[in-house]
């Protein structure tokens, strides 16, 4: 199997690769065959034609055999999967294989024994051919039944692998998202709490606005896709919250493109990069905030740009918990092919490229 792994990675067609393999198989039964001869011949120095022509003989008829095999296997196999008729149609194009080769055999030994083509003992030779013929087509047929035994078995063995994987990724989602929901639900609940007893009419808007939130969550609690359009909608309930909390500081602003409202991105992306500029960017601010949310459609990919006017971002940026989990959920989602970037330079955002993604 190593020998034929090393020839997969060198040559990429498969007709070739076969050919190369039993042609070497024909070459070892060239050999096996010419000990035997010499042994039966006790020692005796044997003609260097008949050498040459034992290897010649076997060569042809294996990868006859061979080229027989392939064409059958792709045009009749196919049809009949009972074992006993594979074997049977194993053997019967052996020998259809046989008498190919040898009469293909027959031209090279006219040419090497310097005679004519009719003088060559056919019947004679095709008859020792096919007891030759046998043994190359049983050791050809053991070996096509173990390469695929051991190809089904590397199948099964990818399959329960990708199977494991994509059972990983949906539990590494889920677990993500149980980090994400308790950590701005655990704010908002901090926000009511604060104004229960000095606002309490700020507070009961606030508890209608959080309930509409855990609604979303529990509904959609096995979705790892949402519309933007449906995260836009979160992401304006989530600010109702905060405007509760942050009066008139912070002006709040959330648009899209319209082409891009029934794209797909992943499920409570947004609000976790909304709350990071909330709580590191306008923390500090007690006028003048501004906050927006932004996504642009770019034909192959869409652009979220969540801008603030806060704290510019620090040369060495430290990525807190929220966006710790949402890069792990892009790269879960996306692998290598969406990007990450933070802008200090003219309007300070985060700006995040992923692949446009119109069905799931």
């Amino acid at each position: 199997m190593l020998y034929e792994q090393y020839l997969k990675s060198k040559i990429k067609n498969v007709w070739l690769r076969y050919n190369i393999q039993y042609m070497v198989v024909g070459l070892i039964i060239g050999t096996f065959l010419n000990i035997i001869f010499w042994l039966i011949s006790r020692n005796e120095v044997r003609d260097w034609r008949n050498v040459v022509m034992t290897y010649i003989i076997s060569t042809i008829i294996t990868l006859c055999i061979t080229n027989i095999s392939i064409i059958s296997g792709r045009i009749i196999k196919k049809q009949y999967t009972s074992p006993i008729i594979n074997i049977l149609m194993n053997y019967g194009l052996m020998a259809l294989g046989v008498l190919i080769g040898s009469e293909v055999s027959f031209l090279f030994a006219a040419w090497l024994y310097d005679t004519t083509f009719s003088e060559v003992n056919h019947w004679g030779n095709i008859r020792f051919n096919l007891v030759f013929g046998f043994l190359a087509c049983s050791v050809i047929y053991l070996y096509q039944l173990q390469r695929d035994n051991y190809d089904l078995d590397i199948q099964d063995k990818e399959v329960q692998l990708l199977k494991l994987n994509e059972q990983k990724t949906q539990a590494d989602l889920k677990t993500l998202q149980a980090r994400i929901n308790p950590h701005f639900l655990y704010n908002a609940l901090n926000s009511i709490t604060s104004l229960i007893h000095d606002e309490p009419a700020k507070a009961e808007e606030m508890t209608i606005k959080l309930s509409q939130l855990f609604r979303y969550s529990l509904n959609t609690q096995e979705a790892n896709w949402a519309l933007v359009k449906e995260e836009l909608e979160i992401v304006r309930t989530y600010l109702d919250i905060e405007r509760v909390r942050f009066g008139n500081r912070i002006t709040f602003d959330v648009a899209a493109d319209e082409s891009a409202l029934n794209i797909f991105i992943p499920r409570f992306l947004l609000q976790p990069l909304v709350e990071n500029a909330l709580k590191h960017g306008l923390r500090n601010r007690t006028a003048g905030g501004l906050l927006s949310v932004k996504i642009e459609d770019k034909n192959e990919f869409i652009d979220i740009i969540v801008h603030d006017n806060g704290m510019p971002f620090p040369d060495q940026m430290t990525v807190g918990y929220g966006l710790q989990s949402t890069n792990d959920k892009l790269n879960l989602l996306y692998g290598t092919s969406w990007e990450m970037n933070f802008i200090n330079e003219g309007d300070k955002c985060i700006r995040i490229r992923l692949p446009r993604k119109t069905e799931i």
